[in-house]
């Protein structure tokens, strides 16, 4: 399996996804988990200037174009989790 987060260049890299930095790490688990390589984008500016809830904040998450009907695919049957918040 081929995961990173810059790859050389993104010539054969679509992007799939443009989400929060925590949603990113959910989604590139499933990616990863059924083999489809993920690579991300953006993840320096929110972690260097802690934003996670604004545009600055976005990654965006690139796979191979010839497996991103294959990744959106899995996205769009993806559920969302609705955690209780805390006390």
């Amino acid at each position: 399996m081929s995961v990173g987060r810059e790859p050389h260049g993104d010539a054969g890299w679509e992007p799939v996804a443009a989400v929060g930095a925590m949603e990113a790490e959910v989604l590139r688990a499933a990616l990863e988990t059924a083999d489809i390589p993920v690579v991300s984008r953006g993840e320096t500016v929110g972690t260097i200037y802690a934003l996670t809830a604004t545009e600055l904040g976005q990654v965006v998450l690139l796979v191979p174009a010839d497996r991103l009907e294959e990744a959106r695919a899995l996205l769009q049957g993806s559920t969302a989790i609705n955690f209780p918040e805390g006390d």
